[in-house]
């Protein structure tokens, strides 16, 4: 089997072995495979591969109903935006929603408002992967954002970007400063609805020279799809080579793929994003739908915050915005 293409994560142990160039010790089936009640394991393996799966980390109750409040915020997000006239094929971004690419959506506050978001512990201080998340940022970690991807039927593949830049290109490797952790509402066990890809140990300042050819397709080092269940938890480094897939589902099987997503990082490391402040969906009717609002909104922000190399846009950082304020983690 050729590992760039059909490559998946179930369960397994980690793989041994080396860092080498090709990396093809961390393809393999389970190879990704971590486990919450080892957090310092899977924080080993997160600082080899940069990208791990915890599985099962949210129990089926909860993710059935984050998906049933999610699927209700989408169908009146669907209301308002046909109400405001909004070109669904053009750029454009709200406050509490930005198009990331046709049938791509970006939400955050107001598609987490519900008590099943803000009040389960499991999505905050008892979260199953936050000692791992201490393991890797430290315990003075902070929460920057969350939010929800919602990849639609329609949806185009992604072109193969970091979330973030390295903070000092001088060739040396440094520890993750920044990570995101993807929670899948619904089962990826199939290319159907889009999983996320990854080149593992691409966040490794050191092996920046191999990824080069991505662009023309010069590329061949193997690439990874983890396999995901809903209520599975993978966590990337912000600095990672990834893409999105296109959610390829039709007819009688079409459906969205909800992801919520959790971005943490060092107390002293602080991002950007671009979601705007001044231009609300379901407030005023006259803010604005395009010009200054959707400028930019093709190529930054989204599931991992927005320093740079978003959503298709590979190694082509997007203008500042200003920041979010962090959330302190309660321990």
């Amino acid at each position: 089997l050729h590992p760039s293409d059909t490559c998946r994560h179930r369960a397994g142990g980690r793989a041994g072995g080396r860092v080498g160039n090709s990396m093809t010790h961390l393809v393999a089936d389970g190879d990704l495979a971590a486990t919450a009640d080892d957090a310092d394991a899977a924080a080993d393996l997160f600082l080899e591969a940069g990208v791990c799966v915890f599985e099962a980390a949210l129990p089926p109750s909860l993710v059935a109903a984050c998906r049933s409040v999610l699927e209700r915020k989408s169908r009146l997000l669907d209301e308002r935006l046909a109400a405001r006239g909004v070109d669904l094929q053009a750029p454009w971004r709200f406050n509490e929603v930005c198009r990331r690419r046709f049938a791509r959506y970006d939400l955050r506050g107001w598609a987490l408002s519900d008590a099943i978001f803000t009040e389960s512990l499991l999505l905050w201080s008892a979260a199953p992967w936050l000692p791992f998340v201490r393991s890797v940022l430290g315990d003075d970690v902070k929460e920057l954002w969350r939010g929800v991807v919602d990849n639609r039927p329609g949806s185009e593949t992604q072109g193969w970007h970091r979330d973030g830049g390295f903070l000092f290109p001088n060739g040396v490797d440094l520890p993750p400063h920044c990570l995101t952790i993807f929670v899948p509402l619904v089962d990826l066990l199939t290319d159907e609805l889009g999983p996320p890809q990854f080149f593992p140990g691409s966040q490794r300042c050191t092996r920046e020279h191999l990824y080069t050819g991505l662009g023309d397709g010069s590329c061949h080092l193997p690439h990874c799809t983890p396999q995901l269940c809903a209520g599975d938890a993978l966590a990337f480094d912000y600095r990672i080579i990834h893409r999105g897939q296109a959610n390829l589902s039709r007819g009688a099987a079409r459906r969205s793929r909800p992801m919520l997503y959790l971005v943490y990082a060092k107390p002293w490391f602080t991002d950007v994003h671009n979601f705007p402040s001044d231009a609300p969906l379901f407030a005023d009717p006259d803010a604005a739908v395009g010009g200054q609002h959707a400028a930019s909104n093709e190529g930054g922000g989204g599931a991992g915050g927005g320093a740079g190399q978003q959503h298709g846009e590979p190694l082509q950082p997007s203008p500042p915005p200003s920041p979010p304020p962090p959330r302190p983690l309660a321990t």
